[in-house]
């Protein structure tokens, strides 16, 4: 038996199989005992070996009905599927879908297990004490509220706790099981409220949540603690009395693959007392190496880079796979026989193109797709194998500006945390997009941004910053930086500079009017055409009374426009722009701000395009966007009701191989005693 199989299954099997080798032999030993004395010793000893070994068969298949319902009763005895409802996924859901995915899900379970389908979140007015604003705690108490002995499966857009878990998972699959009697009534039990197989990556933490219930708790306090494989012990006090139910995250670290026991323990009174369940999380390969492919440079690739190389990744590569680019000095190509993780960027809304290689990279190599686009039935090519889908992370939001003439905003590559680091009401951010021409480059010298800002500080503003972006002459860029800003991996290298103490090789000027009433200025910035030499994507300046704000910027290299100003007081704000281009032409741009969509409230929603992360494994032939593809869910749900028992005594296959050996071994003893019988 392995040791997986002595987990799962009752320990009076082990007892079992000593009693019944015990008696097997002694049986054996009393029937040959006055059997042909002069026999040789080795004979006898063979043949009582040989009745043994048949007795203890026998003895194994006629216990094999006790031993299947056992290993049955040990298994899941329920399976809930709690499908949430709150904000970021009332859109997906209806009537029509609700009953279509709850019937969908009891069809694919098997019969043996007992399968229910709930709903949470504030739509449901069962639970009313889920709102669209509370908290992930309170979000997931009418799970842990109502959870029942079986297994909880949550279907949710993966917050467990109060933060994204964009990139917060850890590198390659876990999962875990569960071990320990839930039948003694001082005993209690251990649940993953997500039990599935993620890919992703970020260091070496891995939150794992537990429902821990325990049953007949005195009315005394009870501590619940769990060790090993942790950061360190912790604990809860609960005061309830009777049976108890409490939500725990337990971190556990592990550097490598492997195997990661965490044990939790239960006091109370001196009748209360566990010696401990155990928690077993295996770990897998991780992946060390990370390579992204894209089309061309996009804004959040850089962020997405650093975070795989804070991950731990060890190599982390980016590629353009573009006809028209050929940027090889800031990308390069897997190397053959790559290994690793696949991070592709927005491939899926560029079906005409072809994808060097990526079929062969793929076919090994799983996939991470970032996608800034919903992704729907027959959207992906049919080679495209199952993979993980992650909605672009800076896509554009409701506070962003309006495009203008179909172009998307410079700063749908920002995320609402970075534009708060800015000192609110004292930062007005405008941006000029260049003339992008068929080589792909951006030209934007002798271009004038004429730009009324909204300004809140005392007089002039103190300093004026510009950072301008290019892909195309690094070592010109280089030299006019003169240093390198950290984190910027996607192929740029930005020139920053304080326009109001400028100095010679600055191809940026800026100068400050009063512009109509109150606290406006007009902002003229100009880019002087014999101080520049290189195409450059896109122009950003801050005006701050202050230093220059926190913010990593990453430009649009795109043809794109935005602006953000933050006014004091609240409301909607109207900007206005004019945008002079080198051969004269102008054009008037405008759009709306609204500041109060500025708050955490309205932050970035990760899973407005895929409500069901926790369980997405692919995305050919859905019905309903983010919804696993059935085979999965139903591969998903088996495995969890019937755990695997890698033993294979339980095996009808086995029953006959045993059935045929017992007659071997009977044949033979046959033969022997025949034989012995003619010396």
């Amino acid at each position: 038996m392995t040791d997986k199989w002595l987990e799962l299954s009752p320990d009076w099997f082990s007892w079992y199989l000593l009693v019944l080798t015990i008696v097997s032999c002694w049986l054996s030993i009393w029937s040959y005992r006055r059997v042909r004395p002069e026999l040789p010793p080795s004979f006898r000893l063979l043949l009582i070996s040989l009745r043994s070994v048949v007795l203890i068969l026998i003895g194994s298949l006629a216990v094999h009905p006790v031993i299947r319902s056992s290993v049955s009763m040990n298994a899941y005895p329920s399976v809930t599927v709690w499908i949430d409802q709150s904000r970021s996924m009332n859109n997906w859901w209806t009537d029509a879908t609700r009953t279509d995915v709850i019937s969908r899900i009891q069809d694919l379970a098997s019969d043996s297990v007992n399968l229910s389908v709930r709903f949470f979140g504030s739509s449901v007015s069962e639970l009313p004490d889920t709102t669209a604003s509370m908290t992930s705690q309170t979000r997931f108490s009418p799970v842990v509220k109502s959870a029942g002995n079986g297994l909880n499966l949550v279907v949710t857009d993966g917050r467990f706790d109060d933060q994204e878990w964009f990139f917060t998972e850890p590198v390659g699959h876990w999962d875990a099981w569960m071990v320990g009697d839930t039948t003694q009534p001082a005993g209690f039990m251990l649940q993953p409220l997500s039990r599935e197989q993620m890919t992703g990556f970020t260091g070496d933490t891995l939150r794992l949540p537990l429902n821990v219930t325990w049953r007949s708790v005195p009315s005394d306090s009870v501590r619940v603690m769990w060790t090993g494989g942790a950061t360190g012990a912790s604990d809860w006090i609960v005061s309830e009395s009777g049976a108890g139910n409490q939500l725990i995250r337990i971190p556990v670290v592990s550097q490598n693959p492997g195997t990661v026991v965490v044990q939790v323990r239960l006091e109370g009174s001196s009748a209360i007392r566990s010696q401990g369940e155990t928690i077993r999380i295996r770990i897998r390969e991780r992946y060390r190496d990370v390579w992204i492919l894209a089309h061309e440079p996009q804004p959040f690739i850089g962020f997405i880079h650093r975070q795989a190389l804070a991950a731990g990744a060890k190599n982390a590569g980016i590629f353009y796979d573009t006809r028209e680019l050929t940027p090889s000095r800031f990308s390069s190509a897997p190397p053959a026989g790559f290994t690793g993780l696949i991070i592709a960027v927005n491939y899926p809304s560029v079906e005409t193109r072809t994808i060097s290689g990526f079929r062969s990279l793929t076919e090994k190599n799983p996939v991470l797709l970032v996608s800034s686009v919903p992704l729907i039935s027959g959207a992906l090519p049919d080679w495209v194998p199952p993979f993980r889908i992650i909605p672009e992370p800076f896509n554009r939001k409701p506070w962003m500006p309006a495009p203008v003439e179909g172009r998307t905003g410079l700063l749908s590559g920002w995320t609402p945390e970075e534009i708060g680091r800015m000192p609110p009401h004292q930062t007005a951010l405008m941006a000029v997009p260049g003339v992008r021409g068929e080589s792909a480059q951006l030209n934007i010298a002798g271009t004038i941004l004429d730009f009324p800002v909204a300004w809140s500080g005392t007089g002039l503003p103190k300093r004026a910053w510009v950072a301008a972006g290019a892909w195309d002459d690094w070592d010109r860029l280089e030299a006019l930086n003169g240093r390198s800003p950290s984190g910027m991996a996607s192929g740029f290298r930005l020139l920053i500079r304080d326009l109001l103490t400028p100095a010679d090789e600055d191809p940026f000027s800026v100068s400050f009017q009063p512009s109509g009433s109150g606290t406006d200025l007009k902002a003229t910035v100009v880019l002087n055409p014999d101080r520049i030499s290189w195409p450059a994507d896109s122009l950003v300046a801050w005006l701050t009374p202050g230093d220059l704000p926190e913010v990593r910027l990453q430009p649009e290299t795109k043809t794109s426009f935005g602006a953000l100003f933050r006014p004091p007081g609240s409301g909607f704000f109207n900007w206005k722009a004019r945008l002079v281009q080198p051969d004269g032409r102008t054009e008037i741009m405008t759009g709306t701000y609204q500041p109060g969509k500025l708050d955490s409230e309205t932050s970035v929603d990760y899973a407005s395009t895929e409500p069901f992360r926790t369980w997405a494994s692919g995305t050919g032939g859905q019905t309903y966007t983010g919804l696993p593809d059935l085979q999965t869910i139903k591969e998903r749900l088996n495995s969890l009701a019937k755990p695997e028992i890698r033993s294979r005594v339980l095996d009808s296959w086995d029953q006959v191989g045993i059935f045929l050996l017992i007659l071997i071994l009977l044949t033979t003893e046959w033969i022997i005693r025949k034989r012995l019988g003619a010396l």
